[in-house]
């Protein structure tokens, strides 16, 4: 892949490669900011300081924060997009090592570009005390110096009666809300914006109604309502915005089993897959969250209008940004309705499918595959919804990690599966291009009712080979082997560039359980909070597994999982979590391992469906959770939220949440036929409610655990190929971190190849329409506006990132509720008089028939 210029564009002269060179522009660049206030008064640091230093915790504290790997739950290869918290539910981050691949500066913008901000940068926004940082206060990592206050008020209550209250209504309502839609044909998931802006005019109710009194010791109203209330109550929520994972598992059971493990079964499934991950979590937070170089990019919106909000640090540039943010939420607010109700063809505008005769002429089935957005390739597909613009984080994932996952889906989606079809190979053209499912050997929709036995669901060996071997598209059969070849690649990119580091570390944290506070300011202000000790998470860990053992033995008839499976999983989870999470703190992008866990439990245990989903669970989970922790510690350590108060809001959310699943979940499977009757004949009588998730999951179970691997991907199988995709991954890295050894200022460092080989099939999962305009925006904001004009950037990027996520999520959730869920249509709807615009019925066929 070519090699993209960092982030920040601007000058010509290449960007420092170490941590002095990186101090001495950090100097540079406080220099001159102060030129622009010859007046202004620098304030000392009231905390300890001093220049960042590589030696306290080992070369881990240095890593480069522009180079490596974000994602959600998903029955096939995971390559969904994380943007903070998971989504609970997409992402698919390296860097290299050694002295000269530290952490990479924006290139100073020509000075041209200054001069022309200079007058819409007025010096109010230098002279208050709160922005005026010293040297040595800076983070080493731009974007994190540009919205992090390096201040802290440590008198400011976090765990307090309100943020108790709200967060377990937010953790209630989002659980609830999750839950009841994931029942529903159209769903609905709120998002972390959603509940900050709720939570905020909330919580300074009850700091005004609330009486200021005493009840066991604990202030019913401790004073205004604070910024670190704030992020305790989006943070215990945000863990039940997406439903527990382990709910496919039981509703599976459930309509398509016949079986039921119980209340007391449920929970602890429920629990030990949610929280187990949390255990490992403490073990890695001296390479993942307490290094300034793991930054995390996804959360710094949320930072940006936490602070805007409450006006931490410079009270007027925050004023400024709410300003701002106001005028942007409205907008966007406002403009959603169009593609979401009024114009819906414009979310996939498919420019190749009109220039070859669409919507009103005949159109080549083949050309209206590659140009569909939703059915196909997206080939000159734009969407103007920033919904789905928005999958990608355009206006905070960095730039040379964009370009690796837009170039990666472009390249295979646009030459590579093409290509595949017209050579024929695995019969490409027997099945629509860019499918996902599964087919008959004649192109037909596999059912996999046909090869279980009517009375219990076992497989059957007899139907299967009566009805039909199970084939893929091609472009889903090497979805399969560049997620394999993922893998393998993470395991040898974080050992080439950062293998030496971790081996430092680890002999390091043999010997000393501390961190050198001096290495980052941030870190220094949360010096004064206690940690929450290792033995805690060890505790947690070790009696996760214990409960986790206990479930899969009390109730192995159903689960059909021994105890060296759940061992397995973990192990499994923890090989991978630490070179996923050192990849997804510095790109936006996590490696999933679902495919993985349901191979090797395919591979040593075929025919147990629902022992092959509990496997998969318990080892993606764990690995999901972990860093979904710790993107989350990172959060608390940018907002000063004590150790302890954010480890208490997390796991009480996760319980809490895991709860209100369940009892949602067995009430309406109770009480509403057309859940159970979708189940069994595929519609309902009643269109609104569906159980698609659930059978997407019931099918990955008989094809994973009852078909099993050694079937679809084994000896004699026309997809034995793949496997040695395991051996591709791992070899790809190796030339390149070669050459980047060779030639350290030749850009190699910016090919990051678990990312490529990750984020390749994303359009088939999440449509081909989040292409194009992403990769337009993130140019615009991450390029063109950084380096062109870095004094509006600074102010006002992030936050536009909040104001427009926010606004398209309001309006999407109104549009929903008031007119969707009423049947309500637009007379004028653009696009309705020509419903082939979006070649939805030409998609329907095999294009070769």
């Amino acid at each position: 892949m070519v090699r993209d210029a960092p982030p920040s564009g601007g000058g010509g002269s290449d960007p420092p490669n170490d941590i002095s060179a990186l101090y001495n522009y950090a100097s540079r660049l406080e220099e001159e900011i102060e030129s622009y206030q010859p007046q202004q008064q620098v304030r000392k640091s009231t905390t300890r300081s001093s220049k960042p230093s590589v030696s306290s915790v080992p070369d881990i504290s240095s890593f480069r924060s522009d180079e490596t790997l974000n994602s959600s739950p998903a029955e096939l290869p995971q390559v969904t997009q994380s943007p903070s918290v998971p989504p609970k539910q997409n992402e698919p981050e390296s860097r290299p090592s050694g002295s000269t691949h530290r952490l990479q500066i924006a290139e100073e913008p020509a000075e041209e570009a200054r001069e022309e901000d200079d007058e819409d940068y007025e010096s109010s926004e230098y002279t208050d005390d709160e922005s005026s940082v010293a040297d040595e206060d800076r983070s080493v990592v731009p974007e994190v110096a540009l919205v992090v206050p390096t201040t802290d008020d440590p008198t400011l209550p976090a765990l307090t009666f309100r943020s108790f209250l709200l967060g377990s209504f937010f953790t209630l309502l989002a659980a609830g809300t999750g839950q009841f839609y994931f029942f529903r044909s159209a769903n609905i998931i709120l998002s972390p914006f959603f509940i900050i802006l709720s939570a905020y005019p909330m919580g300074r109710f009850l700091a005004r109604v609330l009486p200021k009194i005493k009840i066991l010791g604990i202030p019913l109203n401790p004073g205004p309502f604070n910024v670190k209330e704030h992020t305790v109550i989006t943070v215990c929520a945000s863990t039940s915005l997406y439903v527990a994972y382990a709910i496919e598992i039981l509703s599976t059971q459930l309509l398509y089993y016949n079986q039921d493990i119980g209340p007391l079964g449920s929970i602890l499934l429920l629990w030990t897959t949610q929280c187990l991950g949390y255990g490992m979590a403490g073990f890695l937070r001296k390479w993942l969250v307490y290094p300034a170089a793991m930054w995390w990019p996804a959360n710094l919106p949320y930072v940006t209008l936490y602070t805007t909000l409450h006006s931490v640090g410079n009270k007027e540039l925050n004023r400024k940004r709410f300003r701002f943010f106001t005028r942007a939420f409205v907008f966007m607010f406002v403009y959603t309705l169009i593609p979401g109700w009024l114009a819906p063809s414009l979310t996939s505008v498919a420019v190749l499918c009109l220039a070859f005769g669409g919507p009103r002429g005949s159109l080549d089935p083949f050309i209206a595959q590659l140009g569909s957005g939703y059915y196909g390739g997206g080939v000159l597909n734009f969407t103007l919804d920033w919904n789905y613009i928005a999958t990608l984080g355009p206006l905070y994932t960095p730039l040379w990690s964009q370009l690796n996952i837009i170039g990666s889906m472009l390249v295979y989606t646009w030459v590579i599966t093409p290509l595949m079809y017209r050579s024929g190979i695995w019969d490409a053209k027997t099945f629509p291009i860019f499918s996902t499912k599964g087919f008959t050997t004649n192109g037909t929709a596999y059912n996999v009712s046909m090869i279980l036995n009517s009375t219990d669901l076992v497989f059957n060996q007899t139907l299967y080979d009566n009805y039909s071997p199970f084939r893929m598209s091609p472009y889903w059969v090497m979805a399969y082997g560049v997620n394999f070849a993922a893998l393998t690649a993470t395991l040898v990119h974080v050992a080439l560039y950062h293998g030496p580091e971790i081996v430092r570390s680890v002999k390091h944290s043999c010997t000393t359980d501390e961190f050198d506070y001096e290495t980052d300011v941030h870190m220094r202000l949360m010096s004064k909070y206690a940690e929450v000790p290792t033995w805690w998470y060890m505790l947690l860990f070790v009696s996760m597994i214990g409960l986790s053992i206990l479930t899969v033995h009390v109730w192995n008839k159903q689960l059909q999982l021994e105890y060296w499976g759940i061992l397995l999983a973990i192990g499994i989870a923890m090989l991978f979590v630490l070179p996923v999470g050192l990849i997804q703190a510095v790109s936006s992008w996590q490696v999933g391992l679902n495919v993985v866990t349901e191979y090797v439990i395919g591979l040593i245990k075929p025919g147990i469906p629902i022992g092959n989903v509990v496997f998969k669970t318990y080892g993606y989970l764990a690995s999901y959770q972990c860093l979904a922790l710790i993107s989350d510690l990172k959060l608390g350590l940018y907002m000063k939220i004590p150790w302890r108060s954010l480890f208490a809001a997390q796991f009480y959310g996760t319980l809490l949440g895991s709860l209100v699943n369940y009892a949602v979940m067995k009430i309406l499977i109770l009480s509403v036929d057309d859940i159970s009757q979708y189940a069994r004949e595929g519609i309902a009588d009643d269109e609104q409610w569906s159980a698609r998730l659930t059978q997407i999951f019931f099918t990955a179970s008989v094809i994973w655990g009852a078909i099993g691997p050694m079937r679809i991907f084994g000896r004699g199988s026309p997809y034995e190929v793949t496997n040695w995709f395991f051996l591709i991954g791992a070899f790809l890295p190796i030339p390149f971190w070669l050459l980047h050894k060779k030639y350290p200022k030749a850009g190699f460092a910016y090919v990051n190849w678990p990312i490529i080989l990750n984020s390749a099939p994303f359009a088939g999962q999440n449509g081909a329409n989040t292409i194009l305009s992403p990769l337009i925006v993130s140019i615009v904001s991450q390029w063109w506006v950084r380096s062109k004009h870095p004094r509006w950037y600074e102010k006002y990027n992030f936050i536009l990132s909040a104001a427009l996520d926010a606004g398209a999520m309001f309006m999407s959730v109104l549009i929903f509720l008031v007119l969707t869920s009423n049947n309500v249509q637009c007379k004028a709807r653009a696009g309705d008089s020509h419903p082939t615009f979006l070649m939805i019925d030409l998609l329907q066929i095999s294009s070769g028939h």
